[in-house]
């Protein structure tokens, strides 16, 4: 189970960039609904949560009992599966994101000089450019990580049962470390 544990570690990991990175780039980016209102940084995570529960639904509703059909598995495909598509959802998210930070900085470059001068000055970007990416992660945090969770559930012996719950929850907090780390270690690189 160890391979498995540690996988998960690699999601959570980019994943945990919606808190940290993802959310410096909406503060400075244009995040106006209407002209009277613009939605908060901390905010833009709602694209997450609701492509989560919706691929959720999803899976459930109409994945599932199509692959049962050509598998013959009674949960449709295998948890491994489950979570080698979340990875490639993720790769898919975690590319997008560098694409829109190429997009912002170029907006960067492009905006004058007393613009990107101002502290918390608003770049002329949509924050709507990130929706692609938080939604990307909500979708392979619905397969990678019910799978993973339930991957351990079910895989466990019985009186192990709870020391594997255990070890997904240790692979988050480590995923969200090892986030921090990197964001330290980036900010002190550019500084």
């Amino acid at each position: 189970m160890g391979p498995i544990w540690a996988s998960g570690i690699l999601l959570i990991t980019a994943y945990a960039q919606q808190g940290t990175f993802s959310l410096q780039q909406a503060r400075t980016m244009d995040r106006h609904l209407t002209t009277s209102f613009q939605i908060p940084p901390g905010s833009m995570t709602v694209f997450t949560m609701t492509t989560m529960l919706l691929t959720i639904a999803f899976y459930d509703r109409v994945f599932v009992p199509m692959a049962r059909k050509f598998t013959g598995l009674e949960r449709g495909i295998t948890f491994l599966h489950r979570m080698g598509i979340g990875f490639g959802i993720s790769i898919l998210a975690t590319l997008v994101a560098g694409f829109v930070e190429v997009k912002r900085k170029h907006a960067v470059a492009l905006a004058p000089h007393s613009l990107t001068s101002i502290p918390n000055s608003t770049l002329p970007i949509s924050a709507f450019w990130l929706v692609p990416q938080y939604a990307l992660h909500g979708m392979a945090e619905a397969f990678m990580s019910i799978g993973h969770l339930e991957f351990f559930y079910d895989q466990a012996p019985e009186s192990m049962r709870s020391t594997a719950t255990a070890l997904f929850w240790m692979a988050i907090s480590i995923g969200n470390y090892a986030s921090t780390l990197l964001v330290s270690l980036i900010s002190n690189h550019m500084s």
